[in-house]
């Protein structure tokens, strides 16, 4: 934990990742040697779980918010949603999700907000099951969202909440539809890591390791990103 508490790679893990989110990168850790800190994490997070011998690959970002700003941008919050392959999803027209999603808050910081929530709702596209009559469906993306307890997603008693402090691990099925609320004071540092069973499309390339990854992170923009990546080998 002591080599975790670098304020410089968590934000250069955040700028990166940030930036990708328009291209739907992240970084990915395939159980070899790891090659930064994060990854570091990653093992310990996963290694004595079931899902350590089930997955196939381990997709990781970092997110940073304050008041005031964050890696969601003017929203400061991250709203609802889940987590798939986006490249499959693009390419195939299919939702595959995680085998199982964490959060770990590895960087002392003092906070309050940024609470998890998550709701019994997931995504499934349009004509691949049964459409209840509670579920929601949107023919344009060609999707649906099962919603089969009518909850309300505005309302504390409909959905769970987890409060977020330093060095909590939260597992969660992230398939099912979750949210990152506002940070009221503080910094909310964060670590997330899933267990896939699959590869992702581009799996030769190597995740940049500590000192890379700082260097990559000090001129990098949302704009310019594809060039970095490419030059870096960060996974698309």
């Amino acid at each position: 934990m002591k080599r975790a508490q670098n304020d410089t790679l968590w934000r250069a893990c955040d700028t990166i990742t940030s930036a990708a989110a328009a291209t739907s990168t992240r970084f990915w850790y395939y159980k070899g040697e790891p090659r930064n800190i994060f990854e570091e994490l990653a093992v310990k997070i996963y290694k004595d779980t079931p899902y350590w011998d089930e997955a196939a690959s381990f997709e990781y970002w970092c997110n940073i918010i304050e008041l005031g700003k964050g890696t969601f941008g003017e929203l400061l919050e991250h709203p609802w949603h889940t987590d798939r392959d986006e490249d499959i999803l693009a390419r195939e027209k299919k939702f595959v999700t995680p085998l199982m999603g964490s959060v770990f808050y590895g960087f002392i910081e003092k906070f309050e907000g940024g609470e998890f929530h998550m709701i019994d709702s997931v995504p499934y596209m349009l004509g691949t099951k049964e459409r209840a009559p509670t579920d929601e469906c949107h023919p344009t993306e060609g999707m649906c969202l099962s919603n089969p307890h009518l909850f309300d997603s505005d309302s504390p008693a409909d959905h769970l909440r987890v409060p977020t402090r330093f060095n909590r691990l939260i597992y969660a099925d992230v398939s099912h539809f979750h949210k990152v609320d506002r940070v009221r004071r503080g910094k909310r540092y964060a670590l997330a890591v899933n267990a896939n069973h699959w590869l992702p499309y581009d799996y030769t390339k190597l995740a940049p390791a500590n000192e890379e990854l700082v260097e990559m992170a000090k001129s990098i923009t949302s704009s310019d990103f594809e060039v970095q990546h490419d030059i870096t080998g960060i996974l698309s």
